[in-house]
């Protein structure tokens, strides 16, 4: 029997709802103060949390069984989806998720081939 994929899509709403928190708090946050004006920012971002947190057990299984496309389809959906004011804090958090997904596909392909060791490491 072939193991169940399960996907990115839970990954994806999960990382949507924290762009959009950021988003919201960088926006507020512009102007070095927080007010009650502010707070409407974060409205869209809780309306819309209903997304990421449904099912968000399976984000576990997603995360279990990411391979390298995944991985690579992720690291562009950041970099689509993820904006803040300041670039470049944005491209050193878009920098430190990349590296996190590629660490993780490291340690997976070092666990796979312990645990297999007629498998050759792969490579992608």
């Amino acid at each position: 029997m072939e193991n169940q994929k399960f996907g990115i899509q839970k990954i994806k709403e999960v990382l949507k709802f924290a762009f959009s928190f950021g988003e919201a708090f960088d926006k507020s946050f512009a102007d070095k103060k927080f007010t009650w004006e502010d707070s409407a920012n974060f409205l869209p971002v809780f309306i819309n949390a209903g997304d990421a947190f449904t099912d968000v057990k399976n984000i576990i299984q997603e995360i279990k069984d990411l391979d390298s496309a995944e991985i690579d389809e992720l690291n562009l959906f950041i970099k689509k989806e993820f904006d803040l004011e300041n670039d470049a804090i944005e491209g050193f958090i878009e920098s430190g998720i990349e590296l996190a997904f590629n660490i993780y596909n490291l340690v997976f392909k070092v666990i796979r081939h312990k645990k297999d060791k007629n498998l050759p490491p792969q490579v992608d």
